[in-house]
Order: C-alpha cells, then sequence, then structure tokens
C-alpha cells in the first residue's frame, strides 16, 4: 500500500512537459487570467477556444501557454494530464492536440443514452488505451445484439409468410364451401340444403329420363295428412321440401 502510494507520488511529480518548458519563466507583471476550468466532461475544442482567446497577448510564449493550460484542468482531466509520459509536451500545439483527442474522440456522435457514452461520463479511463478497450467490448456487443435482433425479425418474417400462408388457404376453403350446395345432417345421412325449394326444382327436372320417382310410400293411405302433398311421391303425407330422397 505505502509502496504503491510512493509511485503515485513520483508519478504526479514527473512533468510531461519539456526541461526547456519547465524551466521558462513567467513574463513580468503578468497577471493570470480568469478561464474557466476544463474538468473533462465538457467540449475540450469549446475549451481551447476559450484560453486562446484569454490568452491572446502571449500566444507566441509557448511555455506560458502550457503552464497555464494545464493550470487549468481539474477533476479527471488533471489525473489523465498527470499520466502523460515524461518530456512528452513541447509546445502549446502538441498539448492541445493531445488533449482534444483524448477528449474528442470518444463520445462525439454517441448518442447520450448509448452504454458506452454513459460509462466514459461516469467512471472515465485514465489512459487511451483503457478507452479503446472499453469501445472494443461495445463494439462486440453492439455487433451480437445488432446480429440477435437480425435473426429474430427473420423468425419473425417468416412466421408472419406462414400466417399469411395459412389465412389464404383457410379463407379459399371457406369461399369453396360457399360455392357448394350447404349439407344437413339427418339418421339417415348427410343432404344438401339448396337456395331455392324442392318442389321448384322438381318441377323443373320431373320429365327428365334420368329421374327415378321413389318406390310407393308405405303405411295405410287413410292415415296420412291429406293437407300435405308430395309432388316426388305424389301421394299425401309430408311436404316435398320434407322429404330427403
Amino acid at each position: 500500500m505505502e509502496e504503491a502510494l510512493c509511485k503515485e507520488i513520483d508519478r504526479v511529480d514527473c512533468s510531461p512537459f519539456t526541461d526547456e518548458v519547465e524551466r521558462a519563466p513567467l513574463p513580468k507583471r503578468f497577471t493570470t487570467p480568469s478561464i474557466t476550468p476544463f474538468k473533462g466532461n465538457s467540449d475540450p475544442k469549446s475549451h481551447l477556444r476559450h484560453f486562446k482567446s484569454a490568452m491572446i497577448l502571449y500566444k507566441a510564449d509557448d511555455a506560458l501557454m502550457c503552464k497555464l493550460f494545464a493550470m487549468t484542468l481539474r477533476g479527471t482531466a488533471q489525473d489523465w494530464f498527470h499520466t502523460l509520459p515524461s518530456e512528452s509536451i513541447g509546445n502549446f500545439k502538441e498539448f492541445a492536440l493531445i488533449l482534444t483527442k483524448e477528449y474528442n474522440s470518444y463520445k462525439t456522435g454517441l448518442p447520450t443514452q448509448h452504454e458506452l457514452y454513459r460509462e466514459l461520463a461516469i467512471t472515465p479511463s485514465q489512459t487511451s488505451e483503457e478507452v479503446f478497450a472499453t469501445a472494443e467490448r461495445y463494439a462486440l456487443w453492439d455487433d451480437d445484439r445488432i446480429a440477435a435482433k437480425k435473426a429474430s425479425k427473420q423468425v419473425d418474417h417468416s412466421t408472419k409468410q406462414a400466417s399469411q400462408r395459412s389465412n389464404k388457404f383457410e379463407q379459399k376453403a371457406r369461399d369453396k364451401r360457399r360455392s357448394r350446395p350447404q349439407e344437413r345432417s339427418s339418421e339417415t345421412g348427410t343432404f344438401a340444403e339448396f337456395a331455392i325449394p324442392i318442389h321448384q326444382i322438381l318441377a323443373q327436372v320431373k320429365d327428365k329420363p334420368w329421374v327415378r320417382r321413389p318406390p310407393p310410400m308405405k303405411g295405410d293411405p287413410s292415415k296420412r295428412d291429406t293437407s300435405k302433398y308430395y309432388t316426388f311421391h305424389g301421394e299425401h303425407g309430408h311436404y316435398t321440401n320434407n322429404y330427403n330422397a
């Protein structure tokens, strides 16, 4: 624990600036302007524009620009600054480029509701390598999610097509049944029900050679209901429409 703390202190004490920048003196009568700090959760380009405007009279002094710009960093941005390699920054242009790449390459273009955006905002990584590793994990996760969603759509499409084919088949079957005479059941079998009364059909076909008259009705003729006449038999007893043959 103590050894790790010592290493952290040494790392903070080790400046990312070159010796030339570190040794450069401040201008005489220089007053540090008031600049809103950059904490790593805002637009780095906007912060750079604000800093350059405030330091427009000293923009040619690289050492001063570098030192004062480092003082504007706070929070995770300041922690990131201390992870930079020793003597890796020799002028302000390099400093601005490194910061822009670090804080503008990962969240730009990501919707705020994206899981990666949320993770970078809540638990920002200390190094570029860590951010790249996180982005790669989310890229693989997105690929798997997209593939699963595509497969689900294909299954849904196939199911929908099968359902449509089944519905078409059932509709054809219903239409076919409607085009046929309806049937009704009785104790002696299944018989057709026609759209017009049977006695009207019989009147049209009774003289056709293929029409065969039924055998005489059984039973005592004197006991039959004379109010009912069956044309096909030519006898009393029941109505033509009530006869199944």
